[in-house]
């Protein structure tokens, strides 16, 4: 998980030198997570849609991410402000579609994702079991 989490930073690093905007990214970790073992990249392409479809009118952009471990469930929150006369302009993508996919082919049933629009925010919750 150490290695996951150090793998999205560097990435939004690497986005903050590629583009030059103002980017205001939160990444807290809550509960014991050093020996939770995931696949690999499971939560980049959330974390790709904020650059995508966040951008907002002045250049910048804002995401709060939080991985919470309780008990054996990993919780990841992600949240990022979006323009919505800008999200009309890009165009929908496979990647949440392609990661749903692979969820259910890793944790069938077990794990729950929620993705929603809210007051010009876009959440994620993602709750997968660790047992």
């Amino acid at each position: 998980m150490s290695k996951e989490i150090k793998y999205i930073k560097n990435y939004i690093e690497l986005e903050r030198i590629r583009h030059g905007y103002q980017l205001n990214c939160d990444i807290q970790t809550e509960g014991q997570l050093d020996d939770v073992k995931l696949p690999p990249l499971l939560f980049l392409p959330f974390v790709e849609n904020c650059f995508k479809h966040g951008q907002l009118s002045d250049g910048s952009i804002w995401i709060k991410m939080k991985y919470e471990r309780q008990g054996d469930l990993l919780i990841f929150y992600l949240t990022n402000e979006f323009d919505p006369a800008e999200t009309e302009k890009t165009k929908d993508g496979i990647g949440i579609a392609n990661t749903r996919r692979r969820l259910e082919l890793l944790y069938g049933e077990t794990y729950e994702l929620q993705t929603y629009p809210e007051n010009n925010q876009y959440h994620v919750i993602l709750k997968i079991p660790l047992g």
